[in-house]
């Protein structure tokens, strides 16, 4: 009786709270496609990435560059040292950690300017991906030959990111 008596009551509430709980679950949910665009800036450059057969890593000074995240260009953060080759097996994961759309959250913004300490520098023929690393604030930004072209929160791989031996 008590299951009859919330199949009545409740059938109609539940339903349309199953259907926004779905659609929501869907707007929520990046693909792929979502990462080329607002991410990497297009899916060229995240083949670029994917496809590096040179990945670098180097460390940046960021200082007095906090409010030049939105118009610098990678090459506007000066270098600590020389970059360091990255390994193969370790780019091709670091890769596959970049281009996941489970790596970023979407459902959050941030309030701070980012101030990055890594670089990562992605080429593959005469294409070449700056991505450049704020562990303060958990964002990256992606820079191609210019301007930022795109950038999203890490959080969700910061600990895989932080692991890695560059």
């Amino acid at each position: 009786m008590p299951a009859r008596f919330l199949d009545r009551i409740a059938s109609p509430l539940l339903r349309q709270v199953l259907m926004l709980a779905i659609l929501v679950a869907q707007s929520s949910c990046a693909r792929s496609d979502d990462v080329a665009r607002d991410v990497f800036g297009s899916a060229a450059h995240v083949e670029t990435v994917r496809r590096a057969t040179t990945v670098e890593a180097y460390r940046i000074d960021s200082t007095g560059l906090e409010q030049a995240w939105r118009t610098a260009t990678a090459d506007d953060y000066p270098r600590l040292g020389d970059a360091v080759p990255v390994d193969a097996d370790v780019a091709a994961e670091l890769a596959s950690i970049l281009t996941s759309p489970r790596t970023y959250d979407w459902s959050i913004a941030k309030a701070c300017a980012p101030t990055p300490g890594v670089g990562l520098r992605f080429v593959h023929r005469t294409q070449q991906v700056d991505i450049l690393l704020c562990f303060a604030c958990d964002i990256l930004g992606v820079f191609a030959g210019g301007p930022r072209v795109g950038g999203e929160d890490f959080d969700r791989a910061r600990p895989e990111l932080v692991r890695r031996k560059y």
